[in-house]
């Protein structure tokens, strides 16, 4: 999955993953508190879009 902020485009967000059946309500939950706090969610850290380069 690839989760969060994209960092060179401010306020766009993404989340897309191969399994959005079943990680998509948790997901959805986590980036939306990320959104509405503007703090970074620890269990997001592993999906972050710059993670590719």
């Amino acid at each position: 999955p690839v989760l969060g902020a994209v960092e060179a485009v401010t306020g766009v967000h993404v989340a897309f993953s191969h399994s959005g059946a079943t990680l998509g309500l948790v997901a959805g939950e986590l980036l939306a508190r990320e959104i509405a706090s503007g703090n970074p969610h620890p269990m997001l850290s592993s999906f972050r879009v710059h993670r590719f380069g």
